[in-house]
């Protein structure tokens, strides 16, 4: 999220990439949002998780009048962990493209095949998941069309406090304190 108060200005803060995380019920909830529909959330609960994706223009979207809506999202959701099903509302259930789960902690993921051709936006919205700041980076580098400076990225992944220093080694033309209240903002909810 950082890092995309830092890049685009607030007047353009429609081509940001939001992440929300709450936490009820002993389930930790992230959603990440690229404000043009789509969407990728993420359940945590112990050593269980799930991923429900939803990839608005995807063939399997519940909304292409094509599709069998009820049918489709029966095939999406079958046999997924109900204590994750049950913290969604009726929107959240149906915009679904798809769905994958984990219940042990480990490599081993669960998901169902609906489609031999598609993957319901899979791999598009897991790619807004970065595990390092090499795949940040590449992912930011690609999307900003920019070149970050690593260590800088680096110490934001690790959860560091940010300089006006790192912002403009960021981005120079960013208004810094426009950025330092708007990351203010964010560190003090």
């Amino acid at each position: 999220v950082k890092i995309e108060i830092i890049m685009p200005p607030k007047k353009d803060d429609w081509l940001r990439i939001a992440v929300f995380h709450k936490t009820f019920n002993h389930v930790e909830r992230f959603c990440i949002d690229n404000g043009a529909g789509d969407c990728v959330e993420i359940y945590i609960k112990g050593n269980t998780a799930l991923i429900k994706g939803f990839d608005h223009e995807n063939v399997l979207s519940p909304y292409n009048t094509e599709n069998d809506s009820e049918k489709l999202l029966e095939q999406i959701y079958f046999q997924a962990p109900a204590e994750f099903v049950e913290l969604l509302d009726d929107e959240g259930r149906y915009e679904t493209t798809f769905l994958m789960w984990n219940l042990d902690g480990g490599d081993s993921w669960h998901f169902n095949q609906v489609s031999n051709e598609e993957d319901g936006g899979r791999e598009f919205l897991l790619g807004y998941i970065h595990t390092s700041p090499e795949s940040l980076i590449e992912w930011a580098e690609g999307y900003h069309e920019v070149s970050l400076d690593f260590d800088v990225v680096s110490a934001m992944y690790e959860g560091k406090n940010i300089t006006e220093d790192m912002i403009a080694m960021l981005n120079p033309n960013r208004d810094i304190q426009e950025a330092c209240q708007e990351l203010g903002k964010i560190d003090g909810d």
